[in-house]
C-alpha cells in the first residue's frame, strides 16, 4: 500500500501530525504512508531511507529540518497582533519584537539545546520559515573521523562553512517570541473552532 497526498493544512498541528506520520517510515506490512506537500513527502522518504544519515551537514539539515513557524504563520501572527486579537502580553511582545523577524537574514541560527543525542539549532531558512534541526554528528559522514572532544565546535565550524551565522541574545529571544506567538494563535483558532462545533 502506498498513499500520498499533497493536500494538507499549513498549521503547526498539521505539520506536527504530518511529521509524526512521516517519521514512522514503512509500516509493518511493508506499506508506506506519507502526508504533506510534495517537498515534505520527498524529504520524509529521503530521511526514512537513510535513517536520518547523510554524507554532509548540509544534506543532513536539508533532510532532517522541521518547520516551527512558516512565513504564512508569521505574517498572520503579526497581522492579528496588530489587530489586537491576541492576549495583551504576547501582543506587546509581538508588536515590539516580531516585526524584526523580517529583517533577520536567512542562515542566521541560534542554539537550542546541546545533548548527547546532538546539537539543536533554530534557523531562518531561505523560504523565511523558522526551522529547527537536531544535528547528530554520529549520523553525518563528514564528522566520521572528527575526534574533537566538543562536537559543538566542529558543528559551528561546519555551519559557518555552509553560510550559516550564529546569533544569540536578541535573535534567540525573537525566535522564541515568534514560536510563542504562533502557538498562541494556533490555540486561539483551535478554541474558536471547538466553540463552533469543529475539532482541529
Amino acid at each position: 500500500m502506498k498513499f500520498e497526498t499533497a493536500e494538507s493544512g499549513d498549521t503547526r498541528e498539521g505539520r506536527v501530525l504530518r511529521e509524526d506520520i512521516n517519521h514512522e517510515g514503512p509500516a509493518d506490512d511493508g506499506g508506506e504512508l506519507y502526508v504533506g506537500t510534495r517537498d515534505e513527502i520527498d524529504a520524509a522518504k529521503k530521511r526514512n531511507k537513510s535513517e536520518g544519515r547523510a554524507k554532509d551537514l548540509y544534506t543532513f539539515i536539508e533532510n532532517n529540518s522541521e518547520v516551527e513557524v512558516s512565513e504564512a504563520e508569521y505574517l498572520e501572527v503579526v497581522r492579528r497582533a496588530e489587530a489586537g486579537e491576541l492576549t495583551s502580553d504576547i501582543q506587546f511582545m509581538e508588536r515590539k519584537n516580531i516585526p524584526q523577524y523580517a529583517d533577520v537574514e536567512p542562515g542566521i541560527y541560534t542554539l537550542g539545546r546541546v545533548a548527547e543525542s546532538g546539537i539543536q539549532i533554530y534557523y531562518k531558512s531561505g523560504d523565511n520559515s523558522l526551522k529547527s534541526v537536531l544535528i547528530d554528528t554520529r549520523k553525518i559522514e563528514q564528522f566520521k573521523n572528527d575526534n574533537h572532544p566538543n562536537a559543538h565546535l566542529s558543528v559551528a565550524r561546519a555551519l559557518s562553512a555552509e553560510g550559516f551565522s550564529s546569533r544569540g541574545g536578541d535573535v534567540e529571544l525573537l525566535f522564541k517570541t515568534v514560536m510563542a506567538g504562533a502557538e498562541i494563535l494556533s490555540s486561539i483558532d483551535r478554541e474558536s473552532a471547538e466553540r463552533k462545533g469543529f475539532s482541529l
